[in-house]
């Protein structure tokens, strides 16, 4: 399913009309439902065309074995190019939503975190003790 470009495209484009209908932001898990996988499977897809794209990036390929792995290749290419196109849509629908409508710090402190590395802790700062508590069955309820 998710090799197929054409499925692919098509699936998206109903995951963003329901968003639309539904006035609810594009979200990766939409996608995943009217493509009928799991988001993870998504996620893999990205991760997947990411990496062909940097071998061939990095190595000058030969060409393929037969017109039909090439005809294959170039079809899992288009539809991992398509599902990256729309998870990085759905990040920022989501990171904007977050941003624009509310007044807590935790969606801005996640995107920092997410996307620059952000950390709060000073630069060479352990991290806090674990807490523990013993005895915690004989506290009266």
């Amino acid at each position: 399913m998710l090799a197929d470009p054409e499925a692919v495209k098509e699936g998206i484009a109903q995951a963003k009309q329901s968003a639309a209908e539904r006035k609810v932001p594009l979200t990766v898990e939409r996608v995943a439902a009217c493509l009928h996988v799991e988001p993870a499977d998504i996620r893999e897809a990205v991760r997947r065309a990411k990496a062909a794209r940097e071998r061939a990036a990095s190595r000058r390929e030969t060409g393929p074995r037969t017109a039909r792995a090439g005809t294959r290749r170039h079809a899992q290419q288009e539809a991992g190019q398509a599902l990256e196109e729309v998870s990085a849509e759905c990040r920022a629908l989501l990171m904007e939503q977050g941003l624009a409508r509310s007044s807590s710090p935790v969606m801005p402190i996640f995107g920092l975190r997410v996307h620059f590395g952000y950390d709060e802790r000073a630069a060479g700062q352990e991290a806090p003790p674990a807490v523990r508590f013993e005895g915690e069955e004989e506290i009266p309820e």
